[in-house]
């Protein structure tokens, strides 16, 4: 095992086959934008009339990203990203780190029908947070 970064997770050798990633890269880079504060800065500094529902700023910018470190080629490949069982459960896990109880809250009634994906579908983010997708 592995020591922990500031997000609260550990590299631990998983020895079945439920919630691998071949992704493994990627959780450095969530560390490196929590250090970071990317979360906050984007939520600051973006003003596109957001509607308060559906995917944040920081969750398109931040799926945006990892689908660039993970190699994609166009944002239809948020699919393959989506279909990684160990990055979807990872993305879950840390990007409500540091957030207090209020804002956890806000973010999980952002979505009417409850959340169902980790990544914004392809549409969803071409479409942008300030139209409330979903």
């Amino acid at each position: 095992m592995v020591a922990e970064g500031v997000l609260p997770f550990a590299f631990v050798p998983e020895t079945g086959k439920t919630s691998l990633t071949g992704l493994a890269g990627l959780p450095v880079y969530l560390d490196l934008a929590a250090v970071m504060g990317l979360r906050e800065s984007i939520e600051a500094h973006v003003e596109m009339g957001e509607s308060g529902q559906g995917w944040s700023h920081s969750q398109v910018v931040t799926s945006l990203l990892l689908l660039n470190l993970a190699g994609g080629d166009s944002v239809d490949d948020l699919r393959i990203l989506e279909g990684d069982t160990g990055s979807s459960r990872l993305l879950r896990r840390t990007e409500q780190s540091g957030m207090c109880r209020r804002e956890r809250r806000g973010a999980e009634r952002r979505f009417r029908k409850g959340r169902q994906r980790s990544f914004p579908s392809p549409s969803a983010a071409r479409r942008g947070p300030h139209l409330g997708a979903s």
